[in-house]
Formats: structure tokens, sequence, C-alpha cells
């Protein structure tokens, strides 16, 4: 009965209502509305999407999204995050109100020297109006790497958790250089 599939899906969390291929896309958007404050519809693809404003999203290349991710879950700051494919994850933020460098090709804060940085690194911020796709029943290419849970982070603060990721994995990757060229040296 179409009334028993509504209910079990407010039952359920996210990652369930996404992989639960018995609700409809309409009856996930539904709860994401209504659980997690969303604004989902159903576009005319049969999508799952927010439009990006109240919401916004950061996307990256996957190993940093995951690093990312497991810094602030390490951190007690879970916020949610969604893999697009296997080479994406998209860190929802409460707003697109990112920290941008100046558009007259001069850098003078440290703020926009920063998001250059994270723009080389593949860090690009969902603008305001674009659609930011949520998991939804029968999307093989999307999935919650993080659930929601009513966390949320600023786009500034994002800026600075994804910097200090690709600062460590920088540092651990002269450490690695550093080491191979020790073992270089010792094996002549």
């Amino acid at each position: 009965m179409p009334g028993d599939a509504v209910r079990a899906c407010d039952r359920q969390t996210a990652p369930e209502v996404a992989m639960d291929r018995s609700c409809t896309a309409e009856e996930c958007a539904r709860r994401y509305r209504c659980a997690y404050g969303f604004a989902a519809e159903v576009d005319s693809r049969g999508r799952i999407v927010v439009c990006a404003g109240p919401v916004g999203a950061v996307l990256m290349p996957r190993p940093l999204g995951v690093s990312v991710v497991t810094a602030l879950c390490d951190s007690g700051r879970p916020v949610p995050a969604v893999s697009h494919t296997a080479s994406v994850v998209a860190l929802l933020t409460d707003s697109t109100a990112a920290e941008t460098p100046q558009r007259s090709g001069r850098v003078d804060t440290a703020a926009g020297v920063r998001q250059r940085r994270l723009w080389c690194r593949g860090v690009v911020w969902v603008r305001g109006g674009a659609p930011i796709v949520l998991p939804y029943p029968g999307d093989p290419r999307r999935r919650w790497l993080q659930p929601p849970n009513g966390s949320t982070i600023t786009a500034g603060d994002a800026a600075i958790v994804i910097a200090a990721a690709i600062e460590s994995e920088e540092a651990a990757a002269a450490a690695h250089a550093r080491a191979n060229r020790r073992e270089r040296v010792h094996a002549r």
C-alpha cells in the first residue's frame, strides 16, 4: 500500500532512504525536506536536487574529500558529505558564501591565497542557484559518505579544514620523498 511505503521511508536514515528502492524519489525528497531541512525537489531527470543557496557544496577529488571528512569526524564535527562517482566528494556547507580571491588578478589576502591553492588542487565551490544532487533510490553513482545529522560547517571553515588536509598530505609526501632520497644515497 503506498501509505505504508511513505511511513517506512519516514523511519529510515538518509543512507537507508537513498538505497531503498521501494521509496520513490518524491518520498526520498520529502524525507530530506522534513528530517534534514534540505529544500530537496525531484528535477525533470528524476534526480533529487537542492539548489545552492541556503545549502552550499564544495566539490573536491575523492582522496582529499575522504581526508577532510575523516578530519571533521575525528574532531567531533561530522558534516554531510556525498560521494558523487568514484572520484569526487561534495561536502555540504551551510551557505555558498565562500572566501573567494579578488577578480582583479591580484590576490591580496590570506583567504585569497588559500582559495587559489584550493582551486589548484581541484577544490571548487558550487555557486548559488546551481543544482546539488543528493543520493536517491536507484542512483548507482551517489551515496552518503557522511549522512546528514544536523551539523553544518561554514564555507570559510570548510576552506580552512580543506587547506589543513592539503598541507598534511603535502607534508607526508615531502617526508616520503626525503626518505626515498636517503635510501638511494645509502644504497650507493
